[in-house]
């Protein structure tokens, strides 16, 4: 299962990647998260591993991921846990103008066992990378 979002944001690169590559402020501008933990902290690199907490619609989800690329105002990747199915995310930036644009994918594979769950997981991650999204650009862009 395959998760894709486009995202046009009306601030430079620096400022977007500053935001989203800051995970332990993440509860700070998103309402759906609890907590975000990075291990070790300082800085945050490559190999990193990340745990977070989110409350949605289907009660409290725990993220559990490495970071396994982290290049500075290009990409962010991690791997690993998303509630009980393993998952990957992807998220490209790239620069046009005076805009970011940010290309975030999750992809997913809940197995055999859990098919009839696939379409209530895509449209909770769906919503979910929305309402991420909306949190980011409105933070930006309305900042002076």
């Amino acid at each position: 299962m395959l998760v894709e979002q486009k995202v046009t944001v009306r601030r430079a690169l620096p400022e977007v990647w500053r935001m989203v590559s800051n995970f332990e402020e993440y509860p700070r501008w998103q309402s759906h998260t609890r907590l975000a933990k990075v291990t070790p902290n300082d800085p945050v690199r490559q190999g990193s591993m990340l745990y977070i907490e989110k409350s949605d619609p289907l009660g409290v989800t725990f993220i559990n991921a490495d970071l396994v690329e982290f290049q500075r105002n290009k990409m962010i990747e991690m791997k690993g846990v998303y509630g009980r199915f393993r998952f990957r995310r992807t998220m490209e930036f790239s620069l046009s103008g005076t805009e970011t644009l940010v290309r975030d994918r999750i992809e997913m594979n809940p197995g055999c066992l859990y098919f009839w769950y696939t379409p209530l997981l895509r449209s909770t991650l769906s919503s979910q990378m929305q309402r991420e999204w909306d949190a980011v650009k409105k933070a930006l862009e309305t900042a002076n």
